[in-house]
């Protein structure tokens, strides 16, 4: 029997998210709680980091957005100009997680997601700046096209990989999983955008679950694995 069932990974409006926006613009009250948010995730980071732009980017700044779409803010920094022993993504994403685990902020039920970015490696869909309230990249409904079957096809892909790993009970399976999932978004961003299969895939097996359940997975073998 096939249970496999299809959850679409976007949505599509003829305007964008009410909830922050009037017409292109940002709601005053949503943009002066996204710089006090932004003011107390900067001062986490505790670090000596020029902020070239605070910006909005993803599903909650174009006409894709969905029940299961975050509110992403990210800190434009120059990598190059960061003084650190490791890694400057790694650390930057280290913060990141940290702060996601102590915190839960919503923008009028919406969650919202804290990121640090590198100033070469733009936002690949339409992108708002909070520091100067204007449009960089301005959202168009028009462009708002997928391949769903395509789509469907790789979800149904994935979804057999989840499966198995969750199934064998094994850490590094499920680890190494997790890994091949990141970089094929990565990938498919990188080279497709937003409205990439990949992506979009990813999209849909966040929205119906699977990536939730592999990684509480990850997280129940390492538990055992180190318990005694």
């Amino acid at each position: 029997m096939n249970i496999f069932e299809f959850v679409a990974p976007i949505e599509t409006h003829q305007e964008l998210n009410p909830k922050l926006w009037t017409g292109d613009n940002l709601r005053p009250e949503v943009h002066n709680a996204l710089l006090t948010i932004a003011a107390q995730f900067f001062d986490f980071l505790n670090m000596p980091v020029e902020v070239e732009d605070i910006i909005i980017s993803g599903s909650q700044a174009n006409y894709n957005y969905s029940p299961y779409s975050d509110l992403d803010l990210h800190f434009i920094v120059d990598y190059k100009k960061v003084q650190c022993d490791m890694e400057t993504d790694e650390l930057f994403d280290t913060k990141r997680k940290l702060w996601k685990e102590q915190h839960n902020i919503k923008i009028h039920s919406i969650p919202v997601e804290l990121y640090v970015e590198d100033t070469m490696q733009p936002a690949v869909s339409s992108v708002y700046s909070l520091l100067t309230r204007k449009w960089i990249k301005t959202p168009d409904p028009k462009a708002v096209v997928w391949d769903k079957h395509h789509v469907v096809d790789e979800v149904k892909k994935w979804t057999e990989f989840i499966e198995t790993a969750l199934k064998s009970n094994n850490l590094e399976v499920c680890r190494r999983v997790k890994e091949m999932l990141s970089v094929y978004r990565k990938d498919g961003l990188a080279n497709g955008g937003e409205f990439s299969v990949p992506n979009l895939a990813f999209k849909s097996l966040r929205n119906a679950g699977k990536v939730q359940e592999l990684m509480d997975k990850i997280g129940q073998l390492f538990d055992r694995q180190l318990s005694i």
